[in-house]
């Protein structure tokens, strides 16, 4: 009696991640980005969707995207291009939500928080440079955190992206943006993940920010950047918390 149930719902089950990741990978076609292009990169994006599937992955997530005059229109282009590519696949469950906050010298919302992930990559693929002649990280952080605030009790996981420079930020607390970082981490279901692109420097401030260098990504140059895809998107999904 009971074996036909099981069966219906395993069958469910199996629709619904077939729709997922057919949804995934259409969202991953129409980024038509280098990111995605060649063996390795085809190779690291399979694997984050398998990852993406296995934790059955419904983040609430916002992305601080870098939008000072440090990045020039191609490292631009390809931030947003990576923040779309882990939004869809990351997008495994119609339940995740999405925000992006780009930072200069002052914030400005790409798009509030949505569970629309199609809306979400639209509203980042359009979204130009501030261009702006400083970097404030801090602002981005606490944009971020302004659209978490209806969300109470749920985990929330903040990626930073950008070169990792800063050169206008308070040093004192409140306003500095570890200040800021470390007030969210308080809640122990909070996480940030921070990727530095193209600065070899000392990477302590995103390593303050993000709590830790686990949780920290650097790469050499943008073009490269889906090499840590899967690695971080098995942080923003809690791949730790699964057996893999």
């Amino acid at each position: 009696m009971f074996r036909p149930i099981i069966l219906f719902f395993a069958l469910c089950a199996a629709a619904f991640a077939t729709v997922t990741t057919t949804s995934a990978d259409r969202r991953i076609d129409e980024l038509d980005t280098p990111l995605t292009k060649g063996t390795a990169n085809e190779a690291e994006v399979q694997l984050a969707l398998q990852i993406a599937e296995k934790t059955r992955c419904d983040p609430n997530i916002c992305f601080a995207v870098d939008g000072s005059g440090s990045m020039d229109v191609t490292e631009f282009q390809l931030e947003k291009d990576f923040t779309n590519l882990v939004a869809a696949v990351v997008a495994y469950d119609e339940q995740a939500r999405f925000a992006a906050v780009q930072y200069g010298l002052r914030p400005k919302f790409i798009s509030r928080l949505t569970e629309d992930a199609d809306a979400f990559l639209e509203a980042v693929h359009y979204t130009e440079s501030l261009n702006a002649p400083r970097t404030f990280i801090a602002p981005g952080l606490a944009g971020c955190i302004r659209q978490f605030y209806y969300l109470k009790g749920e985990p929330k996981h903040i990626v930073l992206l950008g070169d990792g420079r800063s050169n206008f930020d308070s040093k004192l607390p409140p306003l500095d943006p570890v200040s800021i970082a470390q007030a969210f981490l308080a809640n122990p279901n909070n996480t940030i993940s921070a990727v530095g692109v193209g600065f070899d420097a000392d990477d302590t401030m995103l390593t303050n920010i993000a709590g830790g260098e686990e949780n920290v990504f650097n790469v050499g140059q943008w073009l490269e950047v889906t090499t840590v895809l899967a690695e971080l998107v098995g942080e923003v999904c809690g791949l730790d918390a699964v057996e893999f």
